[in-house]
């Protein structure tokens, strides 16, 4: 929806007087950890002036946790599935502390699931919200737990990265190579098309280390390489995550 904006925009399109009114989005998080628009959030509201909601789902859970207008996280269904955030050890985790969720389909009858554990790193908030709806909310994924990264010490998931990238004007396609190089530290290194010249391999990498308190190897390359790698047959979203670590070796 991005890249359609900016191209009907360039074209002459004036977006908002269009009747798109509201957007949902699906496969990307559009809120941040704070339940504010995300960087990619924040540009698609101001581009296309409509209101942005997000939506988490899966096949297996069966069920869906979307916003409301008030934008306070995904709403839980609990007639529809159980949730329970855990840390590590399978411990339960308070409300307002990030863990993976672990769900359980209620009105699944033809494959039932009891206890499925998705990966998704996650935030449940309890308490009533604005719109009046006392049901549990999820905040945003925040990772996922098998593409963890740990450099220098610093833990870290893809899309952190991404978000700190989608705040430069000038990046127009992006994605990440992990590598296991080093016993205890994994090499990162983040490959980038832009559409500024004067936006330096140098300049995204110390944006990046201010935002996430280590500092990645950038490499600049065209919009059609990174489009070329990125864009695969067979895929419905583009491949943005290039896993080559020996436990990992996954793309995704």
């Amino acid at each position: 929806l991005l890249a359609l904006g900016l191209r009907l925009s360039a074209e002459g399109t004036a977006l908002q007087g269009l009747s798109v009114r509201k957007i949902i989005c699906i496969g990307e998080p559009v809120r941040d950890s704070s339940l504010g628009l995300s960087p990619l959030g924040a540009r698609l509201q101001a581009l296309w002036g409509a209101e942005i909601y997000g939506t988490y789902a899966s096949t297996e859970m069966a069920a869906a946790f979307s916003d409301c207008s008030q934008g306070t996280g995904g709403h839980l269904h609990p007639e529809l599935i159980a949730v329970e955030i855990l840390d590590e050890q399978g411990n339960a985790l308070p409300p307002g502390q990030p863990g993976e969720l672990v769900a359980t389909p209620l009105q699944v009858t033809g494959m039932p699931l009891l206890r499925f554990r998705t990966g998704d790193l996650v935030t449940l908030h309890q308490g009533p919200c604005r719109c009046g709806r006392n049901s549990w909310r999820l905040g945003p994924v925040l990772g996922r737990l098998s593409q963890m990264l740990k450099v220098r010490g610093t833990t870290v998931y893809p899309p952190a990265i991404f978000s700190a990238l989608q705040e430069m004007e000038g990046v127009l396609g992006c994605y990440i190579e992990v590598f296991d190089e080093y016993e205890l530290s994994d090499r990162v290194r983040v490959v980038v098309a832009t559409g500024d010249c004067s936006l330096s391999a140098e300049a995204i990498a110390q944006s990046l280390s201010a935002r996430l308190r280590f500092c990645p190897e950038v490499v600049l390359d065209s919009l059609e390489r990174v489009q070329a790698h990125t864009l695969q047959d067979g895929k419905r979203k583009p491949v943005t995550l290039f896993d080559y670590r020996r436990s990992g070796l996954l793309r995704g």
